[in-house]
């Protein structure tokens, strides 16, 4: 006695498994287009569509044929043309390196709380500002 199973050969048993997922698979697919019938429906509806009936996803338009955004967009902020921490809306914030939504609306609530800042440094005492950030935005903010 070799082992549990009776005594097939290798070629038997890849056959046995093969006939066991394929009756599994149907018992799947039955299942399934019992408890969804408008499944049966589309794919029924593909197979029988011709093919210039079948319509290619739209394509995106060039640049100069796009109508104009209504929303302008916003600059980064760079060396030479500083954010005011004092002006900057939370969406401004979230602009700077390191600085997401959660952090650029406790930066607007700091400011709200204890006033205008009168120096970039006092950024670092809003809470998730630590040296490597603040070092990160000190040359792309400033106070007037």
């Amino acid at each position: 006695m070799k082992g549990m199973w009776p005594a097939y050969r290798r070629r038997e048993l890849w056959l046995l498994l093969s006939l066991a997922v394929s009756l599994f698979l149907g018992l799947g697919v039955e299942w399934a287009t019992r408890g969804r019938p408008d499944w049966v429906e589309r794919v029924e509806t593909l197979e029988s569509a011709k093919p210039e009936a079948i319509k290619p996803a739209p394509t995106r338009l060039p640049v100069q044929e796009r109508p104009p955004s209504p929303v302008p967009a916003l600059k980064l902020p760079t060396p030479r043309t500083p954010l005011d921490l004092n002006r900057a809306s939370a969406v401004e914030l979230e602009r700077l390196p390191g600085v997401g939504p959660g952090l650029a609306q406790r930066i607007v609530q700091y400011r709200e709380q204890h006033g205008r800042f009168a120096d970039p440094s006092e950024l670092r005492k809003v809470g998730g500002i630590g040296p490597k950030k603040f070092d990160a935005m000190r040359e792309l903010v400033t106070v007037n």
